[in-house]
């Protein structure tokens, strides 16, 4: 029975009572209802009479409690207006930007009976061609470099403005997780001294200013494995020297024979060998500054790379340089790109040298005889044998155009003769290798070369003995630098996505730089990156995000580059550090200049983690779903008046109708050019609460004083200027002279009243619903509201307002007991479907004395996930002064959301029909959602209370009495939470030590057999 009932019969139980009293009454007479005569018809009128009777009997309760309320001056909530964003887009990016004043009217098309709802822009905006292209972010301390958003990397099949807004992904601005683009690499190329095949020392020296040499203390750091990897590139890819030391104050790297030959890859915009160092942990290595670097190596017991004598390759280990038979101009040529292309180094080649004597293929006479008829024996002499050897050589190496030679002197020209010994000599010979030296074709083999030429031949003419050929062995080349320093042709240094790429010369230019750095900024950052300046002012960036229930501030700084250094940005953030979503305005910031961050050339505004609020383990990371330029405020205005009235008498408690209801906003001006004073004139002109009109001659003319409006006149004295309003009807209400200021009596119109009218559940529309402006603007071409319109509520039902008055009746606006906190947070806002208050928990349930934790589930949560905190904001300002104080000062009053709890349940069940399989999958489907609805699910239909999650037996009792269910065999619940990662499965028995979670119905399992 209802409490406010009197009398609880039905009309059956009417009909009952006067079948059981006319058996009395009258026993002849039966009363039957299916076949009735004319006695029972009259009773069926009086029984329906009576139960109308009954039915408004029982209503006098709830009337006299509805009379007590409106003479205690209660009324019912008006309708309140939908708010939310619109978006100008301009025709392109090349035309200049528009200004939008505050008032600007955009439309949408409705199904109602309206069929249009008008929304007024709250704030002006100028609309800028600038858009975020990309999105960085950094930590120094973490050695990070993050890109979180391109343009350009959108899914293909997304529209441009879906692009551009950074919708259809989720960016988490300080998440350092992601792949990490930061890299510290410094490579340099060396045509000679770094074409290295064989064994090789290369000796580094890095000079940080002048003589002064890098400290060794940093070069150890880089030789040492963990911190960086000292490469060079070969055929295989980049692979690790066989050895690196430090060793005074100079890096020395080893390469052995057996590791692969160093081989030509891509620098900058040309090849060359490289030597690439790229830094790990870059600890102390970024301290590390060097105004010019040079290089030098060493190699020994190189073999050539080919050996040609008289167009035939020989075989190194043993050869005729010159043939075996000698002859003029003969030449042997050595080839080795490695140790001949070593301009400037001290070239020693050394070999064995042996002798063959190989017989002439002549042996006349060399003196003739003096033949006779008859000639004696003395006449006839024997022939001498004759060694044919090698008088002189001549070394000579390719410049490019010919071949010159390799020493102004003679050294070595005789370095194949004889006269030293002609069995097992050891030679060498040592040059400086030249500068022109180049490579040449010899035999197919190009190369760089030297060789030996025969210019003399001692006995060349003779022809009876032996030459004495040379024969080469243990051929040997080495190379050493000595005290030249070379000067790396090509460097490139790559820190921070920018690559620096200079000369030598451009490095001395520079004055040094560090070879390994960071951005320089020990805090972590996000950097939005413009492709037009956004100059202007108020440019305005909506951001959308997943709301936090963090209520402390981030501490970010907002920074812009002018071209010389980092500005703070003139801004305002309604994100409150990227706590909620909300308008970035950027005012006029001149001077944007645009910079080379992270190897591109944007517009950049970038975002300072000051107070390290996002370092932290536990914290709730910004969360953006989209982010959207040039959007402003709108709310629903369905009419704007201007109404003008007359006080005719000089009367209390003066009633004026306006033509219309549903009031959203009003202002009330009286002019009483008659009654002020100069004193209280100039006060209310410094208080601009006055408007005066100026006859031509400059007199004042008209003195039109704003009115206050107020809920009351309770604490209103007799010279208040207040009224009261009635929203809903749509009336204006002035005082009695002691409560409340009477308007002074006017022959002419003397009150202007100018109002805004709409509101409604109408009003809250889909995103992309509004399409409309009602005038053109400048290169406008379009407009949509980025997301769904929220907040608007028709005016308050009957029975709301009832309960409504008499919560706040009872509780006297303080909050003490846990009802008085629930009560009051519902009348705090009308977006609030359950508020459940916990005593002596925080917002982590877990217990803190003296804390108090609202847990409210707004109506709209199903549509709109991300807006809870301006419902926060608006219960916590409600609530603020009706609270216990130490509960504001200690900061322990929390309003948070529910844990929503997404179940996924897997169920196994039998029916007997086949046919039935897809009628009762769909129906298990449906009942599903419907009970585990949070607003209107369970067995009651009620829904779930705040800390209450369904088992198994409760899901499978409510889907057992589905027709064509023969047997449920099992059901499986799978329990998932949500971050910024998205939702992962969770333990049930750590949900349940949750006091705020709420169920959501997931993606189910439904396996059916047939028996």
């Amino acid at each position: 029975m209802n409490l406010l009932e009197l009398d609880s019969r039905s009309l059956r139980e009417i009909i009952n009572e006067i079948k059981k009293k006319a058996a009395g009454y009258t026993p002849e007479w039966r009363m039957d209802e299916e076949n009735p005569d004319i006695g029972t018809a009259l009773a069926l009128v009086y029984a329906n009479m009576f139960a109308k009777t009954v039915k408004n009997y029982n209503k006098i309760p709830l009337k006299n409690k509805i009379a007590f309320f409106n003479h205690l001056g209660a009324e019912l909530l008006p309708a309140i207006p939908a708010a939310g964003y619109v978006k100008f887009s301009l025709v392109n990016d090349e035309v200049p930007g528009v200004e939008v004043p505050s008032g600007t009217v955009v439309s949408a098309d409705t199904d109602d009976e309206q069929g249009v709802a008008e929304f007024e822009t709250t704030n002006d905006l100028y609309v800028t061609p600038a858009r975020i292209n990309v999105i960085y972010q950094t930590n120094d301390n973490l050695d990070l470099i993050n890109k979180i958003y391109d343009i350009g990397e959108s899914t293909e099949d997304m529209p441009a403005e879906v692009k551009e807004n950074g919708e259809g992904r989720e960016t988490v601005f300080f998440d350092f997780s992601g792949p990490n683009l930061q890299e510290h690499t410094l490579v340099f190329s060396h045509d000679d001294v770094l074409n290295l095949k064989k064994n090789a020392w290369i000796e580094l020296c890095f000079y940080q200013r002048e003589t002064r040499l890098v400290p060794e203390e940093i070069l150890k750091e880089l030789v040492t494995d963990e911190n960086a990897r000292i490469e060079y590139f070969s055929e295989e890819g980049y692979l690790p020297f066989a050895e690196k030391v430090v060793r005074d104050g100079r890096l020395l790297l080893y390469k052995n024979e057996k590791q692969p030959s160093f081989t030509r890859t891509v620098i900058g915009d040309r090849t060359g060998f490289v030597i690439k160092f790229t830094v790990r942990e870059i600890g102390r290595l970024k301290d590390m500054e060097t105004e010019r670097f040079f290089v030098k190596a060493k190699g020994l017991g190189i073999a050539c790379d080919t050996v040609s004598s008289n167009g035939v390759e020989c075989n190194q280990a043993q050869f005729f340089p010159f043939g075996e038979r000698l002859s003029l101009y003969s030449e042997v040529y050595f080839g080795s790109e490695e140790v001949f292309g070593k301009k400037g180094a001290k070239i020693t080649m050394s070999f064995n040298v042996d002798y063959a004597s190989i017989p002439l293929e002549y042996n006349q006479a060399d003196e003739p005889i003096d033949w006779k008829w008859i000639t004696d024996r003395s006449s006839i002499k024997p022939n001498p044998e004759y060694d044919v050897t090698i008088a002189e050589i001549i070394w000579e190496y390719f410049n490019g155009s010919g071949w010159a030679r390799l020493f102004e002197d003679n050294r070595f020209n005789n370095l194949f003769s004889t006269e030293n010994g002609a069995i097992g000599q050891y030679k060498t010979i040592s040059f400086t290798c030249p500068e022109d030296i180049s490579p040449i074709l010899i035999n197919a083999a190009e190369s760089c070369y030297i060789r030996a030429r025969i210019l003399k031949i001692n006995n060349l003419y003779k022809m009876k003995g032996n030459y004495i050929s040379p024969v080469l062995t243990n051929i040997s080349l080495s190379y050493d630098y000595g005290d030249t320093w070379m000067e790396p042709e090509l460097i490139i240094s790559a820190n921070n996505l920018e690559t620096l790429k200079m000369s030598f010369q451009d490095m001395l230019n520079l004055g040094g730089f560090r070879p390994f750095s960071q951005t320089g900024l020990n805090k972590a950052a996000v950097y939005l990156g413009f492709n037009v300046a956004p100059e202007g002012a108020p440019v305005k960036l909506l951001m959308t995000m997943r709301d936090s229930t963090e209520r402390e501030g981030a501490g970010l700084h907002w920074q812009y580059f002018n071209g010389g250094n980092w500005q703070t940005l003139n801004m305002v953030d309604e994100t409150e550090g990227f706590l909620r979503s909300g308008i970035i305005t950027i005012m006029d910031n001149r001077g944007f200049a645009q910079k080379q961050l992270f190897g591109e050339e944007y517009y950049w505004i970038r975002i300072i983690d000051e107070s390290d609020f996002y370092s932290g383990q536990t914290v709730v990371l910004p969360s953006i779903l989209s982010f959207h330029m040039n959007v402003t405020e709108i709310i629903n205005v369905d009419t704007s008046s201007r109404e003008l009235f007359t006080m005719e008498i000089y009367q209390e408690n003066m009633n004026f109708k306006l033509l219309h209801s549903h009031i959203i906003e009003i202002s009330l001006y009286i002019n009483e050019i008659a009654g002020l004073d100069e004193e209280e004139l100039r006060l209310l002109k410094a208080a601009k609460a006055v408007r005066c009109v100026y006859d031509e001659a400059g007199l004042l003319e008209q003195a039109w004083v704003r009115w206050e409006r107020v809920d009351d006149f309770l604490s209103s004295s007799a010279t208040d200027r207040h009224y009261l309003v009635n929203r809903t009807e749509g009336y204006v209400l002035f005082g009695n002279g002691k409560c409340g200021r009477i308007p002074s009596a006017s022959k002419e119109p003397n009150i202007i009243i100018e109002y805004k009218t709409g509101g409604g559940e109408r009003t809250n529309l889909p995103a992309g619903a509004v399409q409309k402006l009602n005038r053109a603007i400048g290169f406008v071409n379009k407009v949509s509201n980025p997301v769904k319109l929220s907040g608007g509520c028709d005016v308050e039902p009957l029975s709301e307002a009832v309960e409504r008055s008499s919560a706040l009746l009872r509780t006297q606006g303080k909050a003490v007991t846990a009802r008085d906190f629930e009560e009051l947070a519902k009348y705090a806002t009308r977006n609030v479907s359950k508020v459940k208050c916990f005593a002596g928990y925080d917002p982590n349930s877990n217990r803190q004395a003296g804390s108090v934790t609202l847990v409210v589930l707004r109506k709209d949560y199903r549509t709109n996930r991300t807006q809870f905190a301006p419902v926060r904001d608006e219960i916590y300002r409600y609530l603020k002064d009706k609270v216990c104080g130490s509960l504001i000062i200690q900061d322990k009053l929390f309003i948070i959301e529910p844990k929503f709890i997404e179940l996924r349940v897997r169920i196994e069940l039998s029916v007997s029909d086949m046919n039935k399989v897809f009628a009762v999958k769909k129906s298990v489907q449906e009942r599903l959602d419907r009970f585990l609805d949070v607003v209107d699910g369970n067995f009651d239909g009620r829904g779930w209370k705040i800390g209450q999650l369904p088992n198994e037996i409760q899901l499978r009792n409510a889907i057992i009495d589905l027709e064509g269910i023969e047997y449920i065999k099992y059901i499986f619940i799978s329990t998932f939470t949500s971050d910024v990662t998205g939702w992962k499965e969770t333990d049930m028995e750590i949900i349940k030590a949750n006091l705020y979670v709420l169920p959501l119905s997931g993606e189910h399992e439904i396996l059916i057999s047939v028996i």
